[in-house]
């Protein structure tokens, strides 16, 4: 999930930190830099946990998808602020929830657990109980005679 807009953001700050001439210019991308790198590393840690993501990860792609251009216009500019914006208010909605989520997250998995081990001593208890049930069901009818 992550793993797009972190490269993208590795591709930026490796552009920015060797002052390679490349595919980016550094004036429309540093004054948002912090902005963004606080947004990862949130993001990174929401991700970890396992928390769906995806919403904020489009808002910064779009966001640095535009910041990639070497120059931007007054539009663009708002475009990605409105974007970094909705993405740290996605990110507060789902940071104030990442408690919950990972006591629920737990407690499902111990459920499951629970539930798995339980399947071997169910069936010792119970299958030679069915098993001699069903024998004498299917042979309750038979008649029996006596040898001579």
């Amino acid at each position: 999930m992550i793993h797009a807009s972190a490269l993208l953001t590795a591709l930026v700050l490796t552009a920015i930190a060797t002052n390679a001439p490349a595919v980016f210019c550094r004036e429309p991308i540093t004054e948002y830099m912090d902005r963004v790198s606080e947004i990862i590393v949130k993001l990174e840690e929401l991700s970890r946990v396992g928390m769906n993501t995806s919403s904020v990860e489009n808002y910064l792609n779009s966001a640095l998808r535009l910041l990639s251009k070497s120059e931007l216009s007054d539009i663009e500019k708002n475009w990605v602020e409105n974007n970094l914006t909705l993405a740290e208010k996605e990110l507060e909605k789902l940071w104030a929830s990442k408690s919950s989520f990972q006591l629920w997250k737990n407690m499902h998995l111990t459920v499951t657990i629970a539930l798995l081990l339980t399947i071997p001593l169910a069936t010792y208890f119970f299958l030679p109980k069915a098993w001699a049930y069903v024998w004498f069901k299917t042979r309750r009818k038979w008649i029996v005679k006596k040898r001579k």
